[in-house]
C-alpha cells in the first residue's frame, strides 16, 4: 500500500521502490543495510501443488488426489518476521483437477489464481519469509466465556450466562511433532504453546519437503514489493 508520504519520499530521492522474489525454499531472508529501513507495501502469493507430481502436466488419479487431500497440504502458512514485526498469513493453495479421461478418473493438477495483499510492514533489520504447510485440526467445542464478546442467538452464538448458547470451536489441537493450541477467548495455560489466531507450528510435520520441488514448480512463490527508505523510522518525520 503506497501512501502519499512514501510517494513524496520517492520523488525527493529519499526512498526507493523495490521488489524481492521469495520461493524455492522453506525460508528466505531479505537483508537491510544499517543506514535504512523498509516498508513492505504488498505481497503477491502464487499457489502451488504440494505433492510429488508436476503441476499442469502430470496425470493424477482419484487415489492420488485423496492422498494429497488427506495429507492436508491444501493450505500454506507464511510467516514474515523481524525485530519490528511478526506476522502470519494463511493461504489456500486452490489447486484444481481437470479431467483428461473421466472414464479412467485421470486428471491434471492446475494451480489457482495468485492472491494479492496490501500491507504496511516496517522492518529495520533482516526480514525472514518462512513457508510451512497446514496440518490436521482436531476441534473441541465449548461455550464462549462470559467475559468475552458475544451476542445471544440469533445474532451470534451466545456466551456463558445467556439463555441460548451454541457451542463453538474453542481449541484446535494441531497434531504434529509439537502440539500447538489455538485458543479463542480463553487464557493461555502455562507451559503450553498457544496462540489466539489460527496458526500452525513450524516443525517436521508442517515442513515442505525438498522432494516437492523436484520439478521446479512445486513450491510457493511470493512476490514482495517494498520501499527502501534512507534513515530510520524515528528520524525522517514519518
Amino acid at each position: 500500500m503506497l501512501t502519499s508520504k512514501l510517494e513524496d519520499l520517492i520523488w525527493k530521492g529519499k526512498a526507493f521502490p523495490k521488489t524481492f522474489c521469495v520461493g524455492g525454499t522453506q525460508k528466505h531472508v531479505l537483508n537491510i543495510q544499517p543506514d535504512r529501513f523498509i516498508i513492505i507495501t504488498d505481497i503477491l502469493y502464487f499457489p502451488f501443488f504440494a505433492y510429488e507430481l508436476r503441476e499442469g502436466s502430470s496425470k493424477v488419479t482419484w487415489e492420488q488426489i485423496d492422498q494429497w487431500i488427506r495429507f492436508n497440504y491444501i493450505s500454506t502458512q507464511l510467516t514474515i518476521l523481524g525485530e519490528k514485526n511478526f506476522n502470519r498469513f494463511q493461504f489456500r493453495n486452490n489447486i484444481y483437477f481437470n479431467a483428461i479421461t473421466p472414464e479412467n478418473n485421470t486428471f491434471l493438477a492446475i494451480p489457482g489464481s495468485a492472491t494479492h495483499l496490501d500491507t504496511y510492514l516496517i522492518h529495520t533489520t533482516g526480514v525472514s519469509f518462512s513457508f510451512s504447510l497446514g496440518n490436521i485440526l482436531s476441534p473441541t467445542d465449548g461455550n464462549t466465556l462470559a467475559e468475552s464478546v458475544a451476542f445471544n442467538s440469533p445474532a451470534d452464538y451466545g456466551k456463558d450466562g445467556d439463555t441460548d448458547i451454541i457451542p463453538t470451536t474453542q481449541i484446535n489441537l494441531i497434531q504434529s511433532d509439537n502440539d500447538f493450541f489455538n485458543y479463542v477467548s480463553r487464557p493461555v495455560v502455562n507451559g503450553e504453546n498457544a496462540t489466539n489466531e489460527l496458526a500452525y507450528p513450524v516443525d517436521g510435520g508442517t515442513n515442505i519437503p525438498s522432494y516437492f520441488r523436484q520439478y521446479g514448480n512445486q513450491h510457493p512463490i511470493l512476490q514482495v514489493s517494498y520501499i527502501e527508505i534512507l534513515g530510520q523510522p524515528d528520524n525522517i518525520g514519518l
